[in-house]
């Protein structure tokens, strides 16, 4: 009996255990345009750094209002984020020093950004790191903050990879314009539709305001993904590819595509976009 109750004794000093020390209200620090799992998540993951932040005079609002900030820009959130921030005070320095203005704000947006990022609409995606260059670093960031779900899924597909990077040594330059250009949307087909596809790939291919680089391209590489298609039209080379144009004329990265002047020098797909530029 003894060893018994010594043995639960030890397992309820074990971590796996632990309450939080905090009791806490989340929706005091999350915005109210905030998805519907944001303040359960923060009940089960930050609910510490959440009652400390709402005992705080003014931390709350601080915490909600970057939040909010970052939401309201829809897919600019990543390359905003840094900005919501700093205007928030939440990562301001006290006198110019080393020390927190708001630590307490600070502490619980991190923990919400680093549990709770994608259950709070925070932009915590990475791009793939194998993912090469979108044609100059504007460009590559545009891309990169707004449509990192997309290309990382397009990543994921040995035939979209090839598809992405010959639109980007292709169109060079032109890519600017196409993803500016309220007429020249992708086609809507996919792994179910084989007669939209064999329209959209045919020669002469069917009108579809779409550019030729990227049309091509779409083509070219569209059976290198070899076996049994996937099971979902979402998921086929074409359609993975296509998301990933769409997100940016979405996100409005025709002028930051617009020009090579910004390319990285001796990087492959600028210098592929290069080569493609001067041959036509």
């Amino acid at each position: 009996m003894l060893a018994f109750a010594a043995g639960l004794a030890a397992a309820f000093s074990c971590k796996t255990f632990d309450l939080p020390a905090e009791t806490c209200n989340p929706t005091s620090l999350s915005s109210e345009h905030a998805p519907g799992d944001c303040d359960r998540c923060l009940e089960d993951h930050c609910c510490d750094a959440v009652g400390v932040c709402e005992r705080t005079e003014g931390c709350a609002a601080l915490v909600s209002n970057t939040q909010e900030c970052i939401l309201k820009v829809g897919l600019q959130g990543a390359s905003s984020e840094k900005g919501c921030a700093e205007i928030n005070q939440i990562t301001t320095k006290k006198d110019g020093g080393a020390d927190l203005l708001h630590p307490e704000a600070d502490g619980a947006y991190r923990c919400m950004r680093g549990s709770c990022g994608a259950e709070c609409g925070l932009p915590v995606c990475r791009v793939d790191q194998a993912a090469r260059l979108i044609l100059n670093p504007p460009c590559d960031q545009c891309f990169a903050g707004a449509c990192c779900t997309q290309l990382n899924r397009c990543y994921e597909n040995r035939a979209c990879k090839l598809t992405l990077e010959c639109i980007i040594a292709s169109c060079g330059s032109s890519l600017g314009a196409a993803l500016s250009d309220p007429n020249a949307g992708p086609p809507d087909v996919g792994a179910g539709d084989p007669a939209g596809i064999a329209a959209l790939c045919g020669v002469p291919p069917a009108p579809t305001g779409l550019p030729e680089c990227v049309r091509s391209c779409l083509c070219a590489y569209r059976g290198n993904d070899l076996g049994l298609p996937p099971s979902g039209d979402s998921l086929s080379p074409i359609a993975l590819a296509a998301s990933v144009y769409t997100c940016g004329r979405a996100a409005r990265c025709g002028t930051a595509c617009s020009s090579l002047d910004a390319a990285v020098p001796g990087d492959g797909a600028a210098a592929d976009a290069a080569d493609a530029r001067g041959a036509d």
